[in-house]
């Protein structure tokens, strides 16, 4: 995946225009358009401001660094404020679910 396919995707799962994108990273939309159409790549200021904008590392923007956390809690919280409340209690009760399987394969190991 190229920085401008990582940018793009950014946009698409925070519903960001380039329009808006460009407003906050000082940039014209013209040239938001050729990063999203790997017609152009981000200078290092603008790849930070992009990065800062959307709470992702420039690594994540420049690598693909999926084990970004910060970008990780955002997506996961962004995703949850959208569910329902029954939905919500039940992401709830499967997280919990995990972190006790987790507590006890833990436990095991250091027996």
């Amino acid at each position: 995946m190229t920085i401008g396919d990582r940018i793009k995707q950014l946009c698409t799962e925070n519903n960001i225009s380039a329009k808006k994108l460009s407003e906050n990273v000082d940039v014209s939309a013209t040239i938001v358009g050729k990063y999203l159409r790997n017609e152009s790549i981000p200078s290092a200021a603008v790849l930070g401001k992009i990065a800062e904008f959307f709470n992702v590392t420039t690594d994540y923007i420049v690598f693909g660094d999926n084990d970004d956390i910060e970008y990780i809690k955002k997506r996961l919280l962004d995703v949850f404020d959208e569910l329902n409340e029954k939905n919500r209690l039940q992401v709830i009760k499967e997280a919990t679910g995990l972190l006790e399987v987790q507590r006890i394969e833990n436990m095991n190991k250091r027996s």
